[in-house]
This record gives C-alpha cells, structure tokens and sequence, in this order.
C-alpha cells in the first residue's frame, strides 16, 4: 500500500500542478486557483485501493 500511495505522490513532486490551473503552453497559471476536496479524494482512494485488494485477493 505504501508503494503505490508512493507512486501516487510521485506524479507531481511538488503539487503545483494539483493546485493551478495548466494553460495551453503548458505553464502553470496562478490566475484560477483550483480548490481540492480532500473528501472525495479520501474516498477515491479508498475505493481505488479496495479494488486493488481485490485484484490482488483473486
């Protein structure tokens, strides 16, 4: 479980890009800052790795 929340966080070093919105160039904008809900991607996780498990339990 560890290795995959791991890999998870190594999609984006620094969470820039989790927090602002990319423009067509590819550069991060600080002109719309995009809010998280750490609920629902509590709950996402939760089910991913649920599924996970029960891949793995087969």
């Amino acid at each position: 479980m560890s290795n995959f929340i791991h890999d998870i966080d190594s999609l984006d070093e620094n969470g820039q890009r989790l927090r602002y919105s990319e423009q067509r160039n590819g550069d991060l904008s600080q002109e719309e800052f995009l809010w998280v809900d750490e609920k629902e991607i509590l709950n996402n996780t939760k089910k991913i790795t649920e599924n996970i498990d029960l891949i793995i339990s087969k």
